[in-house]
């Protein structure tokens, strides 16, 4: 899997999953398919995005350059 299909994954991932938010959703994508990065960035105040909408654009920034 590409970054760019893990995109898409996630996106589609969060078009289904009712009642979380893109934080919640994307993270929990990058569970699925890459545990090794979410270890890395869960719980992080600055890149995890799972309470904080607002990491969204560095989480991605994160895993784009880890993946």
């Amino acid at each position: 899997m590409t970054f760019e299909q893990f995109i898409v994954a996630a996106s589609s991932y969060l078009i289904n999953s009712r009642g979380e938010r893109m934080g919640q959703a994307y993270f929990n994508a990058l569970s699925f398919h890459r545990p090794d990065i979410a270890v890395v960035i869960g719980g992080d105040p600055e890149y995890d995005p799972f309470y904080d909408d607002k990491n969204i654009n560095r989480f991605l920034g994160f895993v784009a350059d880890r993946w």
